[in-house]
C-alpha cells in the first residue's frame, strides 16, 4: 500500500518477493518481525528490527533508527523508494510508518493513524504500540 509517494507498507508475502521489489523501484526495505526476508541480489539496502508483535513490547527504542533509516533513503535520492513490512502489514509496520510521519510531518499519532489507515485499511497499532507512538 502506498502511504506517500515512495514510502510504501506492506506484510511478508509482498516483502520477500524481491524479483517484484526491484521491478517496482523499490531500494531500501525495513522488516520489522522476527525473521526477514532472504534477499540475494544485492540490490536492496536493508534494516532488520527484531520486534515481536505483542502490547507488552517496547517498539519505542527502536522507533529513532527506523524513522532516521526512512528519512536518510528518501532524502538520499529522489528515485529512492522505501517498503516497510512486518508479518501482515497490520501492526508493527504501521507504527513504525505511523512514527516517521510524527517525526518528518507535525501531526498526532492519532492523526497519523487515521492518515495510514485511510491508505491501508487493515493498519492498526496494537494497543501498546500506539500508547507509544
Amino acid at each position: 500500500s502506498e502511504i506517500l509517494p515512495r514510502l510504501y507498507l506492506s506484510g511478508y508475502s509482498v516483502a520477500a518477493d524481491e524479483a517484484q521489489l526491484l521491478a517496482l523501484g523499490v531500494t531500501h526495505v525495513v522488516s520489522v518481525l522476527e525473521i526477514p526476508p532472504a534477499y540475494t541480489q544485492g540490490a536492496l539496502k536493508t534494516l532488520h528490527v527484531r520486534i515481536e508483535d505483542s502490547f507488552r513490547t517496547d517498539i519505542l527504542q527502536h522507533l529513532d533508527g527506523t524513522t532516521e533509516f526512512i528519512k536518510s533513503a528518501l532524502e538520499e535520492n529522489e528515485s529512492n523508494k522505501v517498503l516497510v513490512h512486518c508479518l501482515m502489514g497490520i501492526s508493527r509496520s504501521t507504527t513504525v510508518v505511523c512514527a516517521y510521519l510524527i517525526a518528518t510531518n507535525a501531526v498526532t499519532a492519532t492523526e497519523a493513524v487515521a492518515f495510514v489507515t485511510k491508505r491501508r485499511n487493515i493498519a492498526s497499532p496494537n494497543i501498546g504500540f500506539r500508547s507509544q507512538l
